[in-house]
């Protein structure tokens, strides 16, 4: 029985699961065990989710030792999708962002294929259908909800209201402020799909998973490997000189085009089309069509928008911080690791109502900030996240509609933190994902965190490689740090003196990342 039978044998073995979907499978190779995330739109029973268990061990193949599933609810209202298909669009779609609003998608979702229209001009409307941007919006509902969605594009708003290409077919950012860079590539040579758009997004802004994501660079290394059952795939290096460092992303090539992608070499451009999703260690994108281009030759990247901090906190002000504990972590001045000296850091942990930084949003904000290896004071506030929290992760957090009811909205209190992480290194236990939710609901606000990035996590694997798993909870009970969990104020200060006890046992700072 593969995946495909098994969802379909659940299924049919219970109503509950009629609208049960895989959402993620995540392998941990060194502990041999494999998780398995479902969705649904009904809330599971824990003895359903002992017969999924059991189906699913059916499925897995020998040689894994363990075998867990979750299985969490989510349903996508009206509100809802209209929210992450505005997000979706408004973040990929930077010809187009400027003149859509939330008005102009309506959505359906009491009929079982979900659907949604996104009016717009005749000029914006050729351009969604030339970059396939509602399949590509289709799909992210398809992947973060239960159900099946398709959406459509109709040109109801009058042509005046579009702001058109300019001559040299650059696009004019002068009509709202910059969110998202791109670029134009004006010869293409098609290896792929000769209707690829030549709209390329700056490598530097790619902050999410995503799919129809373009790129486009010069080619700085390219290797050709095998899969285990023989077939081509490559391994390319590029950069649009916006990142910073070259993007590594894998190409699957197709029979009638792999010896055209054999003779690319270093020193060729390219365009692509692909997605990014979470790996091991991050982000990694996956190109699934390519093309040869020129790169622009007097191409200069367009400096990041971003706002400057108020001189003073409006909403959320910082509060002191004092404990005995951190009297033993450093007991005298001479203890104090070179690598701390000098430096400051805000350690962060946000509350949200669901993973997806496109779909979800932020419920609270915690961060202390660490100066000279001491913790000085901390930064903790609820977010509105203007909607409701689902059931699930009320249960989780302990964070209920009505204690966030009254509090300020993101876009109301990311200045003042934007002011507190200022010149700072931002740290988090797993900072993908806490970075993916500030990065992109920041940059809605035209706030760029652009701060240096340390991953706790990590660091955790490399110091402690002997601990069972490195969950924050885990690892904080190796050094005897107490805290409540799924608290951003207890998280972040939890994570915080973690930190330091890392920075102790190694006496140097983790790799850092941007």
């Amino acid at each position: 029985m593969d995946i495909k039978q098994l969802l379909e044998s659940l299924r049919a073995s219970d109503e509950t699961l009629e609208t049960l979907k895989l959402a993620d499978v995540v392998i941990d190779k060194r502990r041999r065990s494999v998780h398995f995330s479902f969705l649904c739109e009904k809330t599971v029973s824990e003895a359903l989710q002992e017969r999924i268990l059991h189906a699913v061990n059916e499925v897995v193949p020998d040689g894994f030792l363990g075998v867990t599933v979750g299985v969490e609810k989510r349903v996508a209202d009206n509100d809802l999708v209209v929210h992450t298909v505005y997000n979706y669009l408004k973040t990929t779609q930077n010809a187009v962002s400027f003149e859509l609003s939330k008005q102009d998608i309506a959505a359906d979702t009491s009929t079982p294929v979900k659907r949604y229209v996104v009016s717009v001009s005749p000029t914006a409307k050729k351009l969604l259908e030339k970059s396939n941007a509602i399949a590509s919006a289709d799909a992210l509902l398809n992947r973060t909800f239960c159900g099946t969605f398709q959406g459509s594009v109709v040109a109801e708003k009058p042509e005046e209201n579009f702001v058109p290409l300019a001559e040299n077919n650059t696009v004019n950012f002068r009509v709202a402020p910059v969110r998202v860079r791109s670029f134009y590539v004006n010869e293409v040579f098609p290896i792929d799909d000769k209707k690829m758009v030549q709209t390329a997004l700056y490598m530097e802004d790619a902050l999410m998973e995503m799919e129809g994501v373009v790129h486009a660079g010069v080619v700085l290394s390219v290797s050709e490997k095998e899969t285990k059952n023989g077939k081509p795939y490559f391994v390319f290096e590029y950069t649009d000189r916006t990142a910073a460092k070259p993007l590594r992303a894998f190409y699957f090539s197709k029979k009638g085009t792999v010896e055209k992608v054999r003779k690319i070499k270093e020193g060729d451009a390219i365009i692509t089309s692909g997605k990014y999703e979470n790996g091991g260690s991050g982000l990694r994108y996956t190109i699934q069509k390519l093309n040869l281009c020129t790169f622009p030759p007097d191409f200069k990247p367009m400096a990041k928008e971003k706002r400057q901090p108020a001189p003073e906190y409006c909403l959320v002000h910082p509060t002191g911080f004092h404990s005995t504990r951190q009297k033993a972590l450093f007991d005298v001045e001479e203890n104090l690791p070179e690598c701390l000296k000098g430096k400051t850091f805000v350690v962060f942990d946000l509350e949200t109502t669901g993973t997806t930084p496109t779909a979800d949003m932020i419920t609270e904000i915690g961060a202390v900030r660490i100066v000279d290896g001491k913790i000085t004071d901390l930064f903790s506030t609820f977010v509105n996240p203007e909607r409701p929290i689902p059931t699930k992760i009320v249960e989780l957090t302990g964070i209920t509609d009505e204690m966030v009811a009254d509090a300020p909205k993101f876009s109301e209190v990311v200045g003042d933190f934007y002011k507190y992480v200022e010149g700072a290194i931002m740290v988090a236990h797993n900072a993908p994902f806490d970075m993916s939710f500030m990065r992109f609901h920041g940059r809605n606000c035209e706030y760029m965190f652009d701060n240096v990035v340390m991953d706790t996590l990590d660091f955790s694997r490399e110091v402690l490689p002997h601990l069972a798993n490195h969950k924050l909870n885990t690892v904080c009970a190796h050094f005897g740090i107490e805290f409540q969990h799924h608290r951003a104020c207890y998280d972040a200060l939890a994570t915080a003196e973690m930190f330091l006890e890392l920075i102790k046992l190694q006496k140097r700072l983790p790799n850092a990342k941007k």
